[in-house]
């Protein structure tokens, strides 16, 4: 479960209702503290609530904003749905890290784009 928070966690402001995820407090000793990095970057464009073994995202009309991946491919893996459901422009800093563990990861996801976005 800790490789996918992050993803799961920005998935949750795009569900038609409240996403909790709970029982993860191994996710805080991750190559970040997932719990702490996807809540802190979650309140750039949504509503949540963090508890100690994980928190609580609610329905949000995400909008563009600069983001933080700290470093943890994870954390950019799901920052890029965000990005793609966000109104506005939108950046990712450390998004290098994606390549971790998987090289094609920004041409995959920028053909995905070009496909079902643009």
């Amino acid at each position: 479960m800790p490789d996918a928070l992050p993803a799961l966690a920005v998935l949750g402001c795009l569900a038609s209702d409240t996403t909790r995820i709970v029982n993860v407090a191994q996710a805080r000793i991750k190559e970040t503290d997932r719990i702490a990095v996807m809540t802190q970057e979650l309140k750039k464009g949504s509503v949540y609530s963090r508890r100690k073994d994980g928190f609580t995202v609610h329905r949000s009309d995400l909008t563009g904003a600069h983001v933080n991946g700290h470093g943890d491919h994870r954390v950019c893996h799901g920052a890029c749905p965000a990005g793609m459901a966000a109104k506005g422009k939108r950046s990712i800093d450390t998004a290098e890290s994606a390549a971790v563990t998987y090289p094609g990861f920004w041409r995959i996801l920028q053909a995905l784009e070009q496909r079902f976005i643009n």
